[in-house]
């Protein structure tokens, strides 16, 4: 199974985690409905938030393109990038590249 499916899976859970402690919280008559739902929201909000800024850094995106089968090889400047791609795929040759210097 791929890595998107898995982080599927697991959001999908995690979203019904939620779910379900917000009705025990009012079944055990702790908070009203209302306010189990505003709080469920919240929570789910901060975390899709959250996943998103992770799923959007520079390592993820460098990551998922060097397991596109088409990319044989990647010219990278950063080494955490380097690694990131490598740990990837490790079938994706990954060149580091020096950044130019800069002239004084």
């Amino acid at each position: 199974m791929d890595t998107a499916a898995l982080k599927n899976q697991a959001w999908g859970v995690a979203r019904g985690g939620i779910w379900f402690a917000a009705g025990v919280t009012v079944g055990r008559g702790w908070l009203n409905g209302e306010t189990a739902l505003t709080i469920a929201g919240a929570v789910l909000t901060l975390i899709g938030a959250g996943a998103t800024a992770v799923s959007n850094s520079n390592s993820s995106i460098v990551q998922a393109a060097s397991q596109v089968p088409e990319v044989k090889s990647m010219s990278i400047a950063d080494p955490v990038l380097a690694a990131a791609a490598s740990r990837a795929d490790p079938e994706t040759r990954v060149i580091l590249d020096p950044p130019p210097k800069e002239e004084k």
